[in-house]
C-alpha cells in the first residue's frame, strides 16, 4: 500500500490436489515490469522464492493496479 497507493487489495488462496495458488491483486498505481527500471528486490528475491519451489509467476500491472498469480506445484514442496 505504501509504494502503489492501492485502497483495496485482495489476496486469495486455494489448493487442489496438485496445485496451490496464490493471487494478489490491488487498485493501486502500478508499475514499471522492465527490470531495469526498478532498483527494487522486493519481486527479485519473490520470484527467486518462486523458482526454487518449481512454480510459476505472472505479474500484471498498469494504472489500474496490479496483479500477481502464483502457482506452486504441491508435490514439488515436499
Amino acid at each position: 500500500m505504501k509504494h502503489s497507493e492501492a485502497e483495496n487489495i485482495l489476496l486469495q488462496c486455494s489448493q487442489s490436489e496438485e496445485v496451490f495458488l496464490i493471487t494478489i491483486e490491488d487498485d493501486g498505481k502500478g508499475f514499471s515490469q522492465d527490470p531495469s527500471q526498478t532498483k527494487s528486490m522486493g519481486f527479485h528475491n519473490l520470484k527467486t522464492r518462486v523458482d526454487y519451489l518449481k512454480g510459476k509467476m505472472e505479474i500484471n500491472s498498469d494504472d489500474e493496479g496490479t496483479a500477481i498469480n502464483i502457482e506452486l506445484n504441491t508435490h514439488a514442496i515436499s
